[in-house]
């Protein structure tokens, strides 16, 4: 894929939380294999530093009492700034270009304006607030989600080499979107890829016709799945078992928007399945 020198990165929002951690670790895995570069940032949450009687025990990993600003704000950057070299660290390790910043202010405003020319946005599910929490989307991942116009990495509780992949396929046009990147990855991973076709009867039922469309694409497909959209309970089990490392799946796109529906297979499969899911 040709790609822009502004593009040419994966910009990585730490927060300290596993799905953050793990998001992080799947954008080095892409990054390595795609001769991408990594943006790691680190916020100050503004509006907890501006509250009096916010709560940052979870956030800080201790009660820090009744502290200044200044105080509070110091606090914060003594655990972004370790988050921010370990990411370093770990990109040089794999031989990735990094950089790092810590910055001050609104996180979903901060993370949507650094990202607005990367290749993939990386982040966690849930922050710290709900880390026990499987089910829980984040309040600021759900408002970036809402927001972003790029690919977003997004963490959950596994993460491991990517060698197999599961793109969930349903026909829309965000689904066509995914054809830039599917087959970069796979060849980049020389990843089995599995096709999960999904949606109206006349899409699940003709895997053949896809196959020579993929193919044709330069995608090539070692397995399909048979899904329905409405059985969520059928793709959940799927994903569970399917034995894949990545999944690739669409978002819903309205005018230049992501449209967080209640019940939809994104949600569901970021609620219900804890590897890394790539939406784009």
């Amino acid at each position: 894929m040709e790609m822009t020198d502004t593009k040419k990165k994966i910009v990585v929002a730490l927060d300290g939380s596993d799905t953050a951690r793990n998001a992080a670790e799947t954008a080095i895995q892409i990054a390595a294999a795609t001769s991408l570069m990594v943006e790691g940032f680190y916020i100050v949450n503004e509006h907890l530093i501006l509250d009096p009687y916010a709560n940052y025990s979870r956030e800080l990993g201790s009660d820090p009492g009744f502290v200044s600003r200044d105080s509070l704000i110091d606090k914060f950057e003594r655990v972004g700034f370790p988050l921010l070299d370990q990411l370093a660290k770990s990109c040089f390790a794999k031989d990735v270009n990094c950089i790092t910043n810590l910055l001050l202010g609104g996180v979903p405003e901060l993370i949507l304006e650094n990202a607005r020319q990367a290749s993939f946005l990386a982040l966690g599910r849930r922050g710290n607030s709900h880390a026990s929490d499987a089910d829980h989307l984040g309040e600021n991942f759900r408002r970036i989600a809402h927001h972003a116009n790029i690919p977003m990495i997004v963490g959950g509780d596994l993460v491991r080499p990517i060698k197999r992949i599961l793109w969930v396929y349903e026909g829309s046009n965000q689904s066509s979107l995914a054809t830039t990147w599917v087959p970069t990855l796979q060849q980049a991973f020389n990843a089995e890829l599995i096709v999960s076709l999904m949606g109206e009867k006349e899409i699940s039922d003709q895997p053949e016709v896809f196959d020579s469309k993929f193919s044709d694409m330069g995608i090539k497909v070692d397995r399909f799945m048979d899904l329905r959209l409405e059985l969520m309970d059928e793709l959940i089990a799927a994903t569970n078992t399917a034995g894949a490392d990545l999944i690739i799946m669409a978002g819903y796109r309205r005018p230049e928007i992501v449209t967080w529906l209640v019940g939809s297979p994104v949600e569901e499969i970021l609620r219900r399945n804890p590897l890394p899911v790539l939406i784009v």
